[in-house]
């Protein structure tokens, strides 16, 4: 009987402990299933794939085509609803249905160029440089006003304006025209609409990009253009003048002995060129204006 009464007993204390551990399980799932404090659900993890930095926030794009932003949004440059500034990753407000396969971050504004070659812009928009024929901020992505039968293949953008080419080579450019820096040929100081860059005749752009108040492009044949300020000379020609509001040739220095220009970005007022590279060595890299007063410098890397 003893036996008998202490086989039940176990069974007993074992049925208690197995109800006592599903009970808590349960409890721990639903706590864990519960918001952080604040009632903000955490960040989905996804894969960055490119990522994009103005003067005090950053943007990332990821590899399902969002857009997650951080850091000043004083002009709603970081695109989320709000003027809100963030110190992490914060979920882009995109367009329903609209997936984002470029962003480019740069002075108080944002763009990106979605899956279906769309331009949106979002942010300062006092030059008019968001380009939906407006100067009123946006804190949300904004749909960039293209012209009819064109398209965006290519998005870069500068302090105050926004550059971009089209599948026919064909550049544009929108938003603060102080120094010439649409290209356009016109003395307007601002444009809310892309403008067609007054490209040189038999001229076809390959890349394009903007600098804080001049722009540059690679031709298909590996030649260089540049256009807006010239103070310090960022646009390669000489001598260094105020502004210059059609592309000019950068100045052929050591760029025609084997295919011309591979590599073209445009910094604050410099602009730099990368000539006969290769991977690690043998690199030359000239910077436009940055010294002043001097067209090029030139080193081996």
């Amino acid at each position: 009987m003893k036996q008998l009464y202490l086989f039940r007993l176990l069974q007993r204390t074992i049925m208690y402990v197995l109800v006592v551990m599903a009970i808590v399980g349960v409890s721990m799932s639903a706590v864990a299933a519960q918001p952080p404090r604040g009632g903000t659900r955490p960040m989905v993890a996804y894969e960055f794939t490119s990522i994009s930095a103005g003067i005090q926030h950053t943007c990332a794009l990821t590899s399902v085509g969002t857009i997650y932003c951080w850091g000043d949004n004083a002009n709603g440059q970081l695109g989320i609803g709000s003027l809100v500034s963030k110190s992490t990753p914060t979920l882009v407000k995109q367009p329903t249905g609209v997936t984002f396969r470029t962003v480019s971050a740069s002075g108080n504004h944002t763009c990106a160029l979605s899956t279906i070659n769309k331009a949106y812009c979002w942010g300062s928009n006092s030059s008019g440089q968001l380009g939906n024929g407006t100067t009123t901020n946006s804190n949300v992505p904004a749909a960039v006003s293209t012209p009819a039968g064109v398209t965006f293949t290519r998005l870069q953008i500068g302090w105050a304006h926004t550059c971009a080419l089209t599948n026919t080579n064909v550049a544009y450019c929108w938003g603060n025209n102080d120094y010439g820096n649409v290209g356009n040929g016109q003395s307007d100081l601002r444009f809310t609409i892309p403008m067609r860059v007054s490209m040189p005749t038999g001229i076809a752009f390959a890349t394009i990009t903007a600098g804080q108040y001049h722009s540059c492009a690679m031709t298909t044949n590996k030649k260089a253009y540049c256009w807006g300020t010239n103070v310090f000379g960022a646009l390669g020609s000489w001598p260094p003048d105020n502004k210059r509001n059609k592309p000019v040739e950068v100045a052929n220095v050591l760029l025609n002995d084997d295919g011309g220009v591979s590599g073209l970005s445009a910094g604050g007022q410099f602009s730099y060129l990368c000539h006969r590279c290769q991977c690690l060595s043998g690199q030359i890299y000239l910077v436009l204006g940055s010294c002043r007063y001097r067209t090029a410098r030139v080193w081996d890397v």
